[in-house]
């Protein structure tokens, strides 16, 4: 018989089969808990050992456990998927306590909704269903589920309407660069330059080290990049002038000797005291990329410098001054 535990007014069911692991979820009502444990039971015992074995992590709860503490640590961005892991299993347990064979897409479809229901941006949800995809896809190719089948295919996808168009404008740059003068943080200022001349992203930039920029060939050597791919930056004079006044202050092998929250932090001290309205760190690469559309530069080359892995992406993040556009109508 299962073990049936009450809970916080819930009913968790544990099954345990000698010589193999047990396994355990967790239910609304005492007959729900009690008729999932015999059912497990059942399985257990007419089943075959590759089948004993994946009844083991049957459960979507105890897939992304294994999912969690196998596959995540691989990942570049591990720790924010290991929140969003535990965040899923925590608040949406009649969800992950279901078998993985018998989640559907309206399983999937309500998740979306309570997500959506408690405020959750479009973009954030999105990432919340892959994270269900990739533990569907790595049960069904890595750990025997053949049969499976991903429940996220099919599901509408909330739409994402977040793309920003806020641009500085000339006199606001200049405030915001003597805000940054401003500042004790002698780096601040190079930072908001070089992000500006150079379009790399936040981390990359407060992770750049010496031995990666070559001074004489005028490049910047980006590995770790949100892409995998190793990418080469081209320097502008205005970006060089900026690395070698913060070469001249340098003792250690980053050009940021700080971290990249200390970064952010400062930049929104500095746009705040500058009174700059609806501006973040973020929105420099915004910026950067459509000075260098200004500047003639064509998508594909920018593409080339930004390592955005579409033209469609590059044009996301482009947007010419209305200004700039009339004198060249006029000319």
């Amino acid at each position: 018989m299962p073990t049936i535990v009450q809970k916080n007014n819930r009913y968790l069911s544990r099954v345990r089969i000698a010589g193999h692991k047990g396994i355990s979820s967790t239910f609304d009502s005492y007959h729900e808990a009690l008729k999932w444990g015999l059912q497990m039971e059942a399985e257990f015992r007419r089943a075959t050992p590759e089948r004993q074995r994946l009844l083991e992590v049957a459960t979507l709860k105890a897939a992304m456990l294994r999912y969690r503490e196998v596959v995540t640590p691989t990942k570049k961005g591990h720790v924010t998927e290991r929140s969003r892991i535990d965040l899923i299993i925590r608040f949406y347990p009649t969800l992950v306590n279901r078998n993985l064979e018998e989640i559907e897409g309206m399983h999937v479809a309500d998740f979306r909704d309570a997500l959506v229901g408690s405020g959750y941006a479009p973009a954030t949800v999105k990432r919340y269903m892959e994270v269900i995809k990739a533990v569907f896809k790595t049960a069904k190719y890595e750990w025997g589920f053949r049969k499976l089948l991903d429940p996220t295919e099919g599901v509408r996808m909330p739409s994402i309407q977040n793309a920003r168009s806020r641009r500085l404008t000339p006199q606001e740059f200049q405030v915001l660069l003597a805000s940054c003068d401003e500042h004790p943080s002698y780096w601040l200022r190079p930072y908001v330059v070089l992000a500006v001349e150079t379009a790399m992203r936040r981390g990359e930039l407060g992770n750049l080290k010496w031995v990666d920029v070559d001074f004489e060939q005028r490049w910047a050597r980006l590995d770790a990049t949100k892409n995998g791919k190793r990418r080469f930056v081209p320097l502008s004079r205005k970006a060089l002038e900026q690395l070698d006044y913060l070469k001249g202050l340098s003792f250690g092998e980053r050009v940021f000797p700080v971290q990249i929250d200390a970064i952010t932090g400062a930049f929104g001290t500095a746009v705040k005291r500058a009174r700059i309205v609806d501006f973040r760190l973020h929105d420099l690469r915004h910026e950067a990329v459509s000075r260098l559309i200004e500047r003639g530069l064509s998508v594909f080359e920018v593409k080339e410098i930004t390592g955005q892995l579409t033209t469609t992406i590059v044009e996301r993040y482009t947007h010419l001054r209305r200004d700039d556009l009339l004198s060249k109508l006029d000319l």
